[in-house]
């Protein structure tokens, strides 16, 4: 490659790296190299082997290979430096952290934006913890687990967590409350030490609550007690003093709640009847204005 070559093949992939492409109009070409049209040309002879046509656009698939890979090893450090700053503050074990660092893929978030990034991988540590049961180990505390033994004799199991094992999976009672929650909560880190007991407790006072006969993990009473939690989760969002509570805070003070829920339709019901009661009296006292009684005909 001449001197003369090398330089309008440099001016020419400085122009991709900026704008992304190049025009395949050999004109333009040569504006951009800064040539009369025929000189190009004769070096265009040579050059436009190094370059591919899409429909009007023309690309040197080295550079484009370069550049991208540079773009995504940017996007790389940025999700990989995000989850891992969300992760520090996350309240769970390091072996719970370990395990939820190997399932992490930083690709399933190249198209989240910054704004949304940090929202978007806090859902995604508490949706990765919530669905998978944690592990009790004889001599240390809970972790995550798969139900099996570790070669480190760590039994893996949930007996810290609820009464029934089953009830931490996603399609489980204590999995769908947990999922309706941070529907509406997806900043909510949830600790695995006190929420899963938490809401254990919650869905045995609701089932207390609705007077329904059976437990409360029955399959028929899944339902209504599911429908009963997100009641008291709208409310709770509405109320500016409940809506700052975790999970263990709804708990324990789950009588004010629902006292206050209860309040709120009553107050409704009341305003309902008042607002009644007032036409009622309005219209029988526009009869007596009249000389009428309520079963006389209006003039």
């Amino acid at each position: 490659m001449s001197h003369e070559e090398k330089g309008v093949y440099i001016d020419l992939l400085c122009h991709q790296h900026q704008d992304g492409w190049l025009p395949a109009d050999t004109g333009r070409l040569a504006r951009i190299a800064n040539l009369p049209h025929n000189d190009f040309l004769r070096i265009w002879s040579f050059l436009s082997a190094k370059f591919e046509q899409k429909d009007s656009k023309l690309y040197n698939k080295k550079l484009e290979r370069v550049v991208n890979g540079r773009s995504e090893h940017g996007e790389m450090r940025r999700i990989i430096g995000t989850f891992g700053r969300i992760l520090k503050d996350y309240p769970a074990s390091d072996d719970e952290k370990k395990l939820i660092r190997k399932s992490f893929n930083y690709k399933d978030f190249l198209n989240d934006g910054q704004q949304n990034l940090s929202k978007t991988i806090s859902k995604w540590i508490t949706s990765n913890t919530a669905n998978t049961p944690p592990v009790c180990s004889p001599n240390g505390p809970a972790n995550i687990g798969n139900g099996t033994e570790d070669g480190n004799g760590n039994v893996f199991c949930i007996k810290d967590f609820g009464k029934n094992e089953n009830l931490l999976y996603a399609d489980s009672l204590i999995g769908a409350m947990v999922g309706r929650f941070m529907d509406q909560n997806a900043g909510y880190f949830l600790d695995k030490g006190k929420d899963f007991t938490a809401l254990r407790e919650v869905a045995e006072k609701i089932h207390e609550w609705l007077k329904v006969p059976g437990s409360y993990d029955n399959p028929e009473n899944r339902e209504n007690i599911g429908q009963k939690w997100s009641e008291i989760i709208t409310h709770i969002r509405a109320d500016p003093h409940f809506s700052k509570y975790s999970l263990s805070q709804i708990n324990k003070y789950f009588s004010s709640i629902t006292q206050s829920l209860s309040n709120g339709r009553n107050g409704a019901h009341q305003q309902a009847l008042a607002q009644k009661n007032g036409t009622s009296q309005s219209r029988t006292d526009a009869l007596k204005g009249w000389g009428l009684s309520g079963g006389e005909q209006v003039p």
